[in-house]
């Protein structure tokens, strides 16, 4: 072991993006043994509506189905109100700057992206990504846009450029509003930026959590009015309501 690696371990130690706790360096995880094993419990959650897990799971939103020529991915399940283990990553990526967070969040987002390309033999590498930005008031309130920072990250380890498309001009925060008012309120709240150049792009469109599909409906139609040529919604989760559609039906 070198010196800065020494260094390192004394005074940067690694804690679990869960619980805090101090994690090994070497470890090919950001969890500890105990939060491990949690996690991997969640990626056993089966689909309220089709009953498979995050790895085959085709179901997605409406307002998702219907933008993407069934063309989209997610990471994982995302269950509202309850303390899974990816709540709390998706807590801690919105309210807690920690990039292990969002270095975590964009590989497995990156992993979907790759498989997702594979099998419909697309070149990913033709893509750029973007993905509609955080509030100003939450960003002041946080100091970041977990947003952005994601969609760099996740360029990154696709070898792709990030785009800054939108401007959140929203007052009010999809979560608090119910299924009808989120889609008005997005069209609403994300207005193109002047002068973007998009036309003829194919897009990866970033997100952090798919609940009911507006603010990835709204975007995505925003872009492609605009002149993009494809848009592919990515999520890090899903919200496991069975209030959704499958791509087979």
């Amino acid at each position: 072991m070198s010196i800065s690696q020494i260094l390192e371990k004394i005074f940067m130690p690694r804690k679990c993006i869960l619980c805090d706790d101090l994690v090994e360096h070497e470890s090919s995880v950001p969890f500890c043994e105990e939060c491990s094993l949690e996690w991997l419990s969640n990626l056993d959650m089966l689909c309220a509506k089709c009953g498979f897990d995050c790895d085959y799971c085709t179901c997605l939103p409406d307002k998702v189905r219907e933008i993407s020529s069934s063309l989209a991915t997610f990471g994982v399940f995302y269950t509202p109100n309850v303390q899974t283990p990816a709540n709390r990553v998706v807590y801690r990526l919105k309210r807690d700057y920690n990039f292990e967070v969002i270095r975590f969040c964009a590989e497995i987002m990156h992993k979907k992206i790759i498989k997702l390309c594979a099998k419909h033999s697309i070149n990913y590498k033709d893509f750029v990504v973007t993905y509609p930005n955080r509030r100003r008031k939450s960003e002041r309130k946080y100091g970041y846009d977990h947003a952005k920072l994601l969609a760099k990250e996740l360029a990154k380890k696709l070898g792709v450029d990030v785009i800054e498309c939108f401007e959140n001009v929203g007052k009010k925060e999809q979560k608090a509003l119910d299924k009808t008012d989120r889609l008005h309120n997005a069209s609403e709240s994300y207005i193109l930026i002047d002068n973007i150049d998009i036309k003829g792009k194919s897009i990866f469109l970033v997100d952090d959590v798919m609940t009911s599909g507006a603010t990835l409906n709204i975007c995505a139609k925003k872009l492609i009015f605009a002149g993009a040529k494809r848009v592919i919604p990515v999520a890090f989760a899903k919200d496991t309501k069975p209030n959704t559609s499958n791509f087979n039906e």
